[in-house]
């Protein structure tokens, strides 16, 4: 008995150490955990501030670009609605120019080059000003004088670009190393994790299968175990979070940069067209039907490039407190429509108790209405067509909008997201873009579950007002 009594009592002082242990080092992890977790909302903030300088830097040369374009279209064309680009882009140019400085206002060195780069604007501005009085004062005619400033204009154009490229270059080289920290920490993050919920297990296991009459305390553990597990969790899709708001202003600043390369080409093959037809004295049977086409096409590229860039452009949002179940209820009345046609019916489970939300009431509407939209486009020709609309509380309020259509198989509910990705004949693949942007933007979360043949259901997270 004295035997048993003194092997029990050495159990129980074992399993004490084995929890005492075990609660050690998850309290460990989970401070080194927080600690990771702070280093990387401060490294996504200063991702988020390289891409703002190197965004505005990148719209400094295309409003450039855009006074350029817009000045030689008028000397060729003699037509004073191609000065439309050129209006306006100096006081564009010096607000972005005006954001970068204040971006960088703790980097002397770009600071720098940022009011070297200053003096090169107002004088490409000042050369492309005098270009314009040069021609209207001649009768629309190019002079010698104009031809001479020609060299010094590129000139000025060529430093503009290079000391653009330069700050480009080294702002690419502060996001690179911010994205390397960022990966450092999340391996670290993963690589306690793992050790802790290794060795957590392994404890736990041999706790269990030698003192399993010890139950309470390894059910307090398990709690513990449990807890922790969600407290990663949570970390996790933090983390997930901030790589989706990172990816959107990649994307919008690949958007921007396409944008602009396309419009220049685009604008002369336009400004081309528009001499040729004029320059063309008998014009054959096919002339005019040639010409309209060109013209026809290019209209259609310009539209596609502002649809992409409207669909990945982040404005200054309005903010307002409104109820969310009101929203939705004026996002449904502006496809009131749409539903009679469709003989569809709307079921609305709001919650009566709900905070009111801070967002740009516009913006989000539209965002409501692009997956109603959607949702009713699903169920087209389909009897007993139902749209739910469901409203939820909580942390944050909670959207869910249903509908029991064609739904949609894992590759497409992958690819739901992206830009042009459509399965609608007459679809442009940009609205559910723009929605998903539009939610980001409020540091919102978005996420949609569909089935082949059941119907698909979107969830929007948004920030209540406290």
């Amino acid at each position: 008995m004295t035997n048993n009594n003194t092997n029990r009592r050495a159990t129980e002082k074992a399993v004490k150490y084995v929890y005492w242990i075990v609660f050690l080092l998850l309290l460990l992890s989970y401070f080194i955990t927080l600690f990771a977790n702070r280093q990387l909302v401060r490294q996504a903030n200063w991702v988020e501030h390289t891409n703002n300088v190197i965004n505005h830097v990148s719209d400094i040369l295309a409003k450039v670009k855009d006074a350029e374009t817009g000045a030689r279209g008028y000397i060729i064309t003699k037509k004073i609605e191609f000065l439309s680009p050129y209006q306006g882009s100096y006081e564009k140019t010096i607000t972005h120019y005006n954001a970068a400085l204040e971006l960088t206002k703790d980097d002397p060195l770009q600071q720098e080059r940022l009011q070297k780069l200053k003096k090169n604007i107002d004088r490409r501005f000042e050369q492309i000003a005098f270009g314009i009085r040069s021609f209207n004062d001649n009768n629309q005619e190019v002079t010698d004088s104009m031809d001479k400033r020609q060299p010094e204009a590129l000139k000025v154009m060529e430093e503009i670009r290079s000391a653009i490229a330069v700050i480009e270059r080294e702002e690419r080289i502060l996001l690179s190393q911010q994205n390397i920290r960022i990966k450092n920490i999340f391996r670290t993050i993963n690589a306690i994790t793992i050790i802790s919920l290794t060795l957590a297990f392994c404890l736990s296991l041999f706790g269990f299968i030698t003192f399993t009459r010890i139950s309470n305390d390894r059910k307090k553990y398990q709690e513990e175990l449990n807890s922790r597990i969600e407290e990663l969790k949570t970390a996790n899709e933090e983390l997930v979070k901030m790589r989706s708001q990172e990816k959107f202003a990649v994307s919008g600043r690949i958007a921007r940069t396409i944008g602009h390369e396309v419009r220049n080409p685009l604008t002369n093959i336009m400004l081309a067209a528009s001499e040729l037809k004029s320059a063309i004295a008998e014009k054959e049977e096919n002339t005019e039907y040639l010409f309209e086409m060109i013209s026809r096409n290019s209209d259609r590229i310009n539209q596609l490039v502002s649809d992409l860039l409207d669909s990945t452009k982040i404005d200054d949002l309005k903010y307002e407190s409104i109820s969310v179940n009101k929203l939705l209820d004026e996002a449904i009345k502006e496809a009131e429509d749409r539903i009679s046609l469709s003989n569809v019916k709307v079921i609305k489970k709001y919650s009566s108790d709900i905070c009111d939300l801070s967002v740009d009431t516009e913006k989000i509407k539209i965002a409501f209405l692009n997956i109603i939209i959607n949702a009713l486009e699903a169920m087209e020709n389909k009897d007993g067509s139902v749209l739910t609309l469901e409203t939820k509380g909580g942390d944050k309020c909670t959207v869910i909008i249903s509908d029991n259509g064609t739904g949609m198989d894992n590759e497409s509910v992958s690819r739901l997201f992206e830009p042009y990705f459509t399965s609608k004949p007459k679809g442009n693949g940009l609205g559910l873009t723009n929605t998903q942007n539009i939610v980001l933007a409020h540091k919102g979360e978005i996420s949609v579950e569909s089935t082949k043949g059941h119907g698909t259901s979107f969830t929007i997270k948004l920030d209540l007002v406290r």
